[in-house]
């Protein structure tokens, strides 16, 4: 009841956008692993980590002359040209047609441009096999049936795979993650997610990725919008417990500037969701607006980003977890969004 008076203050969504407050301590945002709010990473409790070896086949996909030169290529790499052309891209259906694809991306001078991008701003891959070590490691630690992937490759393709997890391989398809300044830049992707796309968002992604695999949550025969703002906190508190260096910035993929000015409106933003009844609101259009992607929310301020939902979620599971003092697996298998929003009881 304190939060809708609070709300009301605010009056109608005009004057909500005039308050919505820019940062001016953005110095003080997490930014590295030496910040107090990673504390695992203070300590040094990173956990077991586990020996992860990559194989690039940027260079070896270049080399490519003819379809016997592919043949050899397939013949080597049996599970990954099934994993990634029949299963994953989908682009050929037999093998010769995989043949064909492969030769004329190595004859392709676009394709060769990107591959030398590639391995410009992906000069090795150690910091990314580390990682990967880290997350992996934790990961058998909290789940010990989970099985790392066997066969880890990284490619620059041009096909619109960039993060592939099948069976066990992991295919990283590096070209949807270099700066700005490369020649290729993914196809059809807005500029605000294409800014999320960098190689430090590898790993954090694929976190995201296998989340799905350890949530649980039960939604309602007409599913509320709490429901999806609970579940992406569960994604993003997962994300930060198996990689416990993770930024802020990058768990949530904001900017330190965003970052801060939704931290600083934090009440408006909560004002917002309970002064407009969207917790229990059925309205499936809303998930769009305010958890899944889009550029800002004008609804609620004039520089209030995209995804805002999350963070909110992850605000929630985080207190409620940590007042419960509960494990990562009893947060994620808790089936119920409703009872975590109400025992958390959390407010700005």
């Amino acid at each position: 009841m304190q939060a809708k008076k609070k709300g009301k203050m605010y009056g109608c969504s005009k004057i909500r956008q005039a308050l919505w407050v820019p940062a001016v301590l953005a110095g003080l945002l997490l930014q590295n692993c030496t910040s107090t709010n990673n504390n695992a990473c203070v300590d040094g409790e990173m956990g077991q980590q586990i020996s992860v070896k990559i194989q690039r086949l940027e260079k070896k996909m270049a080399n490519l002359p003819d379809t016997r030169a592919a043949s050899a290529f397939v013949s080597a790499y049996p599970t990954l040209a099934h994993v990634y052309f029949y299963m994953g891209v989908r682009t050929a259906t037999d093998s010769n047609q995989v043949l064909e694809q492969l030769v004329a991306q190595a004859k392709d001078p676009y394709i060769d441009t990107m591959r030398r991008d590639v391995f410009t701003f992906f000069p090795t891959v150690e910091p990314l096999e580390k990682e990967l070590g880290i997350l992996f490691g934790r990961l058998t630690q909290t789940y010990p049936s989970f099985t790392p992937p066997t066969q880890v490759y990284t490619m620059a393709s041009g096909f619109s795979i960039d993060v592939l997890y099948l069976d066990s391989v992991l295919i990283f398809g590096l070209e949807h993650f270099t700066p700005d300044t490369a020649h290729y830049q993914t196809p059809n992707m807005p500029l605000y997610k294409r800014e999320r796309m960098r190689p430090n968002t590898l790993v954090p992604g694929l976190a995201r990725l296998l989340s799905d695999r350890f949530i649980k949550t039960t939604f309602s025969p007409e599913p509320v919008l709490i429901e999806e703002v609970i579940r992406w906190g569960k994604v993003l508190y997962f994300q930060k417990h198996m990689l416990p260096c993770l930024p802020d910035t990058l768990l949530y993929g904001y900017s330190n500037t965003i970052l801060s000015d939704v931290n600083k409106n934090s009440a408006l933003i909560y004002a917002h969701f309970i002064d407009n009844s969207l917790f229990y609101s059925t309205d499936h259009l809303l998930r769009s607006k305010y958890v899944g992607e889009r550029p800002d929310i004008p609804e609620i301020g004039p520089k209030c980003p995209g995804r805002v939902g999350q963070w909110l979620g992850y605000k929630i599971v985080q207190k409620w977890a940590a007042d419960k003092g509960l494990t990562l697996q009893q947060v994620l298998e808790e089936p119920s969004a409703q009872k975590i929003f109400s025992e958390a009881k959390w407010k700005p």
